[in-house]
């Protein structure tokens, strides 16, 4: 379907050799990239077969879209129709996702110990320089403890914060300045990652200066490596959440929508993470269009072993599976089902079929979950 909009070529002086050059004509079909708009003019600038011009459009356009275009006026001030924005599909994000970083992607929990590790040195009896221990001490402030994920409030705030939200809450930043992202596992990561290789690559520089004394050149280039590793590592976690952002976005099943997340947490002075992935399906019941939610949750308790749970909920009713890997664990949890129903009811939800049992569930690993992309590739 076209879109009936017209875009007009400005012609500054700037910008009259290079439109000039591109001897548009009447009837002439043209791809552009939009390079850069200008907030609330409705001016952008193009990228047309390499010659950079301006163009006036009543479209919002965004950088990086590539538009086909039709000439339908020349002239000093050629007029041309958007026939269609080239839209950058799902399935062609996924792969992209996948081929850059399947290879890179680790569990953020390698990081995060290796930063709760380096937090425990005392300042001065280590090679640690304190710009990379500051780094680690933050970075894991964004990790929630076991405490906060006993609530409901802090399980959200620990999902919002998981950095697989993290570029749709950009988009709602540059419109109206009210998200905040300071606490972003992904944006942080991000910023750690840079800098840890920044740092890196300065002690690789102040080592091949050979400026320093043998002692200072040894530190610089322990310094450095340790920059390296925690730059690999924050690398690998990115990856990992990248790839959880593939999975997660929407598929061709209409009224599916699966989110797949792993939160690093905090407790009893060790790090653990919990992986969980949320599904969403609508569904017909009598008259109405209803929300089936699906919560699957895999921990790893102490003493407990690995724990998987399902929650089921349509309505106001709830489900729970609970599957544990040995007999003990599981009569624990059997042990407090009666308290759980009784929690369910204190927040207004029927408690359905409670059931515990022995034997995991086979973990599908993030191949599996992407196995189309990587059969297209083999």
């Amino acid at each position: 379907m076209k879109i009936q909009s017209n875009l007009t070529i400005l012609d500054p002086a700037s910008h009259r050799a290079a439109a000039n050059s591109l001897l548009f004509k009447v009837g002439q079909i043209m791809s552009a990239m939009v390079v850069k708009t200008l907030h609330g003019t409705g001016q952008t600038h193009l990228d047309i077969g390499g010659k950079l011009v301006k163009a006036q459009s009543v479209l919002r356009l965004t950088p990086g879209q590539i538009l086909k275009l039709e000439v339908i006026q020349a002239g000093p001030l050629p007029k041309l129709k958007i026939i269609s924005p080239v839209t950058v599909t799902n399935e062609a994000v996924r792969e992209k996702a996948v081929l850059n970083n399947i290879s890179l992607q680790k569990s953020p929990v390698e990081l995060a110990r290796q930063l709760l590790a380096l937090s425990r040195v005392a300042p001065g009896t280590d090679t640690v320089p304190a710009s990379v221990r500051h780094l680690a001490q933050s970075l894991l402030t964004y990790l929630p403890d076991l405490r906060e994920l006993s609530t409901f409030q802090g399980i959200k705030h620990a999902i919002a914060e998981s950095g697989i939200f993290l570029e749709a809450r950009l988009a709602v930043l540059a419109q109206n300045g009210r998200e905040s992202i300071d606490h972003d596992l992904k944006a942080g990561l991000l910023r750690f990652a840079g800098r840890a290789e920044a740092g890196s690559q300065f002690g690789d520089l102040q080592t091949r200066k050979g400026n320093d004394l043998p002692a200072d050149a040894s530190r610089s280039e322990t310094e450095s490596q340790l920059n390296r590793t925690l730059a690999e590592s924050a690398r690998g976690a990115l990856g990992r959440i990248v790839l959880n952002q593939a999975v997660s976005l929407p598929g061709d099943h209409a009224g599916k929508q699966t989110w797949n997340l792993e939160i690093p947490f905090l407790t009893s002075g060790q790090v653990q993470s919990a992986k969980v992935t949320i599904q969403r399906e609508s569904r017909a019941r009598s008259t109405t269009i209803e929300s089936q939610w699906t919560i699957a949750v895999e921990l790893n308790p102490p003493k407990l072993g690995t724990l998987q749970c399902k929650i089921c909920l349509l309505g106001n009713q709830v489900n729970v599976y609970f599957r544990t890997e040995s007999e003990s664990a599981r009569e624990l949890i059997q042990a407090n089902l009666n308290t759980l129903e009784k929690q369910f009811g204190n927040a207004g939800l029927t408690a359905g079929n409670l059931a515990t049992g022995v034997g995991l569930a086979p973990e599908k690993p993030m191949q599996s979950l992407i196995q189309g992309l990587l059969d297209a590739r083999a």
